[in-house]
């Protein structure tokens, strides 16, 4: 039926759609955002602290965070990479935003930008397939048969509004 591959190019289209906006770049602003995210959590763990304490061993734990073997808690060395980075944080953060694009992709989109294309599409691939079934169904009914696509939702098939 000429309807059935109508909607079957439609939710093939839907695909491709949904395709390219997943799979669409972040704009420059939330990579740049994400870069500082990552090199303060890393910069945070090098923090040294400061010990006014007789008991300890010095007034800063230098010596720890610069530890090449791996330290109490059994985990790999670091080489004092994380302390290079808290000490280094700003020119680290600088080079790495002047290595981002400084003019946003055309399709790029945000997070929440993403999410909602994602659901427009998911929305209309429901109606879609909602009339895809409902002739299936009338043909069942008429004696036709008309092959259900592999991946159609059950939902669809069993009438489950979600």
């Amino acid at each position: 039926m000429a309807e059935i591959a109508d909607l079957r190019r439609q939710l093939l289209a839907l695909d491709a759609e949904e395709k390219k906006i997943t799979s669409s770049p972040l704009p420059a602003v939330v990579i740049k955002q994400r870069i500082t995210e990552t090199i303060n959590a890393i910069a945070k763990t090098g923090m040294p602290t400061i010990s006014s304490s007789p008991m300890s061993e010095g007034p800063v734990n230098i010596h720890r965070l610069l530890d090449f073997t791996s330290n109490e808690f059994n985990r790999a060395p670091t080489g004092g990479a994380p302390f290079f980075v808290w000490l280094l944080r700003d020119e680290i953060v600088a080079k790495l935003h002047a290595m981002v694009e400084h003019e946003d992709l055309p399709a790029a989109l945000t997070d929440e930008e993403r999410r909602r294309a994602v659901a427009g599409i998911a929305a209309r691939r429901v109606k879609l397939e909602r009339r895809e079934e409902a002739i299936i169904v009338w043909a069942e009914n008429h004696n036709i048969t008309i092959p259900r696509r592999p991946d159609v939702s059950p939902y669809i098939v069993l009438e489950i509004e979600e």
